[in-house]
């Protein structure tokens, strides 16, 4: 009994034997397989990152710059302003954005843009981002300038003349700016000559800044005259009779005409009315292809006087006797005693007898003088010196 027990003893000590060097090779066998499906995966990453077949997606961002506008005033023109119009950085990640636009002189340019990504621990990230920069525009715009040449008039003596003067007659210089003309034009010649010139602007530093203004070029004159005339007209005066009064005659007093020119001249003032006038002249100078060449002159007016006088006419009034009651006043209770009136005029005279009807003596005076031309409600009265003489009016009951 006891040997059989010793013998099975033994095959079980064999057999946990076996099984204790088979399990110490297991975690042997599954290192070796993770070792060699790692190999064969990084083999794999290699070839599809060298053909390209395999990239790391990244982030967009699009970031817009501000635009802005203003006329030319030499300072510089920025515009800090900036928008992330798409995309998001990581919450880790900060976005800087430096704008560094800018524009001084006239034109137009773009507010470029420094941009950054930084992440927490000041680390440059920006490669881990796909940027899109949308940039604003920076415009300059010309500031508008009015220039204008002076005028000059000589008479003519063969010299050449020259004005060389221009000024700013509208709008505004940047403060520290000034305007140089040059290149005016020289005539010798007689006749009427636009000044032209060239316009130039320069800084306070003597820096030609011209191409930074809109000017507008408005020229003088430079007339080389021939010489002086003189022409007169004539006067005349007359005492108020209604009509219409000119005088026609007028002449060229002093001065020469160049040779081949011409001139016409009307004397054309009119007067009716008591008072006095300027007996005006037109005058225009021609040369020998009717061509109007009156400013080419120094012309001098010397025209005549017209001159109405006051007609002169006396008026008595008739002593009157009535009684009392304006049904009892007399009509025609007066006379032109001396001077006559306008031809086709008409007069009508109010006496004091004629409006009251107060019991009592008094002068029989004028109370109003209407004077008017025959089919005419117009009173010429005025244009009359008038004497009064008066009779006594006497009312009683």
């Amino acid at each position: 009994m006891p040997a059989p027990q010793q013998a099975g003893t033994g095959r079980n000590q064999a057999c946990s034997k076996d099984t204790r060097m088979h399990k110490k090779h297991i975690p042997i066998y599954l290192f070796g397989s993770l070792c060699i499906a790692l190999v064969i995966a990084l083999i794999v990453l290699t070839g599809i990152i060298s053909t390209g077949s395999f990239q790391i997606r990244k982030i967009k961002l699009v970031i817009s710059t501000g635009s802005d506008t203003k006329e030319y005033d030499g300072t510089p023109l920025r515009c800090d302003e900036w928008t992330l119009i798409e995309g998001e950085p990581l919450k880790e990640h900060t976005l800087r954005v430096i704008v560094r636009g800018e524009r001084t002189a006239f034109g137009k340019s773009e507010n470029y843009a420094e941009v950054s990504v930084i992440d927490k621990g000041g680390l440059d990230v920006t490669d881990q981002y796909d940027l899109e920069l949308r940039l604003g525009d920076l415009e300059i715009t010309k500031r508008k300038i009015t220039i204008t040449s002076d005028s000059k008039t000589v008479i003519y003596d063969g010299s050449p003349v020259k004005c060389d003067r221009a000024h700013q007659s509208d709008g505004r210089l940047r403060i520290g700016d000034h305007i140089e003309a040059t290149d005016f034009g020289e005539f010798t010649e007689p006749g009427r000559y636009e000044n032209y010139f060239t316009p130039n602007i320069y800084d306070v530093d003597n820096n030609l800044v011209t191409g930074n203004y809109d000017i507008t070029c408005e020229y003088g004159y430079v007339i080389i005259r021939n010489g002086y005339i003189t022409i007169s007209s004539g006067s005349k005066e007359k005492e108020y009779d209604g009509v219409e009064m000119s005088d026609d005659e007028c002449w060229v007093e002093a001065g020469e005409l160049h040779a081949g020119d011409r001139v016409e001249i009307h004397a054309v003032g009119k007067i009716t009315g008591v008072g006095k006038r300027i007996n005006s002249i037109e005058a225009k100078i021609y040369n020998s292809k009717d061509e109007d060449v009156t400013d080419l002159y120094e012309v001098t007016l010397n025209p005549g006087l017209l001159i109405v006088t006051p007609r002169q006419i006396a008026i008595r009034t008739f002593d009157i006797e009535r009684e009392t009651g304006r049904e009892n006043a007399v009509k025609d209770d007066w006379e032109i005693i001396s001077g006559t009136l306008a031809q086709g005029e008409e007069i009508t005279v109010t006496t004091i007898q004629q409006t009251i009807h107060d019991v009592g003596e008094r002068e029989n005076t004028v109370v109003r003088v209407y004077i008017h031309p025959s089919g005419s409600l117009v009173d010429v009265a005025s244009y009359y010196q008038i004497a009064y003489y008066y009779g006594q009016a006497v009312i009683h009951w």
